[in-house]
């Protein structure tokens, strides 16, 4: 299998890892795969109401400490420019823990402090995005942390 091919598969066992933890910590009722597109994966069903949301799952943090989180590719907006979900989650597999935000509050955090960096990366160093330590997102307001028990492997 090909490096794409393989991080495809390993984003959507996140996505389905994600789904069925928050879920489960929502409460929620079901989670709606059909409603996913663009900037979207699935939407969960709270308390009647439909939340969209996002998911990432980031196997580098481990190497790394830090979270990368896009804002675009191949000069396009991308990932936390262009979601159209009203929450992201961001699966950090080798800490079991997702980390919950909104996407605009976050972008909007990550262009005002100094603890994050704009940088190039992913394949042929086409996206741009942010890469901020873990260690800062867990004490920020604003993000939920949801510890998982599930060791997610790439």
């Amino acid at each position: 299998m090909g490096a794409f091919k393989k991080d495809l598969a390993s984003g959507k066992a996140g996505e389905r890892h994600v789904a069925a933890a928050l879920k489960k910590h929502y409460g929620a009722r079901r989670v709606l795969w059909k409603a996913a597109g663009r900037g979207l994966d699935f939407q969960l069903e709270i308390d009647g109401a439909l939340i969209p949301f996002e998911v990432k799952t980031d196997f580098r943090a481990a190497k790394t400490g830090n979270v990368f989180l896009e804002i675009s590719c191949s000069d396009k907006v991308s990932g936390l420019s262009a979601t159209t979900a009203e929450r992201w989650a961001v699966l950090v597999p080798h800490m079991q823990l997702i980390l919950v935000f909104c996407p605009r509050r976050m972008a909007s955090y990550l262009r005002r402090t100094k603890r994050a960096r704009l940088v190039n990366g992913g394949d042929r160093r086409a996206s741009s995005g942010y890469v901020i330590p873990i260690k800062f997102l867990l004490g920020k307001n604003g993000i939920e942390i949801i510890n998982t028990n599930t060791k997610l492997k790439k």
